[in-house]
């Protein structure tokens, strides 16, 4: 091991052992992607995996929860109607808030 100037470390590795292959993904997974919205949205486990997706789900998440809170104390409660709308993307669950 060597540390470098920058601070970062440089591990030298004296044998190597592969225990599985992986294909290449099919984009670059970073902040500014190569890959095109249909084929992010084909390998969206991959796409998650990008910084700017992420901040995007958390923010969501504290979005979701502000709201739920929020309405939940108004007395609201929180009831999953999956008939009541189609999708495209065959998602038949949307929140429907009841004040009771």
């Amino acid at each position: 091991m060597q540390n470098i100037p920058t601070g970062d470390i440089e591990i030298i590795v004296s044998e190597l052992n592969v225990l599985n292959t992986a294909m290449t993904p099919p984009f670059t997974i970073e902040d500014n992607t190569d890959g095109g919205d249909d084929i992010r949205m084909k390998y969206r486990y991959l796409d998650l995996r990008r910084n700017a997706v992420r901040s995007n789900l958390e923010l969501r998440h504290k979005m979701t929860i502000e709201v739920r809170t929020y309405l939940d104390k108004l007395g609201f409660i929180e009831v999953e109607t999956p008939v009541l709308i189609g999708s495209t993307r065959k998602v038949h669950v949307i929140l429907l808030c009841l004040h009771v």
